[in-house]
């Protein structure tokens, strides 16, 4: 399976919450559709990545990527976990891919889920926080991914 920035930078984004609960560095912000929205600033480091060919020989529909990344703040204080499962759903000239997300941090979870083209642009992909549990049950807002690289700073606004 092709592992072409597969990590999908909503996994990225999908660590920002973290900052949250580890109180990371949390900025007022007023985009146009909520003068309420916080946002959070984090870096995610990928610990390990798990490619399962499971559809087709070959990088295909059904094949499945498993990730866990450590959280940690733009300063380097590590506030949670990141946990994200993707299957692909198109190969080919425009391969695209389905994926669910869980932030572990002390009092709750995040979790979110999105549909990405693996072949856009790293920076500017955002993904939809859906819910949480504990100090998170009505989380809600979006993940802003930026470049991804060894450390991918991003961006998560809660509503």
């Amino acid at each position: 399976m092709n592992n072409r920035s597969f990590h999908l930078k909503a996994a990225t984004a999908v660590a920002a919450a973290g900052a949250l609960a580890a109180g990371g560095a949390i900025a007022a912000a007023a985009p146009p559709h909520t003068a309420r929205a916080r946002q959070i600033h984090l870096v995610e480091v990928e610990r390990n990545s798990t490619q399962l060919d499971l559809g087709a020989k070959g990088f295909s529909p059904g094949d499945r990527q498993t990730i866990r990344s450590d959280l940690f703040t733009p300063s380097g204080g590590k506030t949670g976990r990141l946990d994200d499962d993707c299957a692909i759903t198109q190969a080919g000239s425009r391969p695209e891919a389905v994926c669910t997300f869980v932030i572990t941090l002390h009092g709750g979870q995040i979790s979110g889920a999105f549909a990405q083209n693996l072949t856009a642009p790293d920076d500017g992909k955002r993904q939809a926080i859906t819910g949480g549990t504990g100090r998170f049950a009505r989380a809600r807002g979006e993940l802003r991914a930026g470049r991804e690289g060894k450390r991918t700073a991003f961006v998560v606004v809660l509503l």
